[in-house]
């Protein structure tokens, strides 16, 4: 082996060692500005209403905490962008937006206190359902909490149209779930 073929595989094994290897056999680049929101027209009533999102984190020990998360049986990987954070953060502000809503992303402190503060901490996700948990703040104070699961049927398919498309319907029902929870509502809109 030459010098050259050498450090080409040399490189090559660090970079797998420093990176590590992403496990599925199918792979699903889900991404925000693909995402187009698909809401019920009953949550028209939130239009015009202004909302911050502040704090999105990812708690869910069966993602790799920064960008994957997979199928049960690890078949399908699906990477989210920035990270699977901030990708949730931006799907959830574009189907609020869509809405009519007005999204502000990291606001300046201080809040003002009569805007509604939303926080999200993802729980589990995989590719056949979503669990997260909310805080909504408004007044400095925190007015409603709430766990909600959103779950599709499971499927056999490799077809990666069909997965990343199930992966937005996903993001819709979650987001659409949240905002037409009547404890929700009644804790915005107050």
């Amino acid at each position: 082996m030459n010098r050259t073929a050498r450090i080409v595989l040399a490189a090559s094994l660090l970079l797998l060692a420093v990176t590590g290897c992403r496990r599925g056999g199918s792979y699903i680049w889900v991404q925000q500005d693909r995402y187009i929101p698909n809401l019920p027209a009953e949550l028209r009533a939130y239009s015009g209403q202004p909302i911050f999102l502040t704090t999105f984190i990812n708690a869910a020990a069966n993602t790799d905490r920064d960008y994957y998360y997979y199928s049960p049986d690890g078949a399908v990987v699906y990477e989210g962008s920035p990270n699977l954070s901030g990708y949730l953060r931006d799907v959830f502000a574009k189907g609020m937006t869509a809405l009519g809503m007005q999204v502000v992303l990291d606001p300046p402190q201080p809040l003002d206190p009569r805007v509604a503060e939303l926080q999200l901490a993802i729980r589990s996700w995989d590719d056949y359902a979503l669990h997260f948990q909310i805080v909504l703040n408004k007044r400095q104070a925190t007015v409603y909490q709430q766990e909600y699961r959103v779950e599709v049927p499971r499927i056999q398919t490799d077809d990666a149209r069909i997965l990343e498309d199930r992966a937005y319907r996903i993001d819709d029902m979650a987001l659409g779930g949240m905002l037409a929870d009547q404890g929700f509502q009644a804790a915005f809109f107050q």
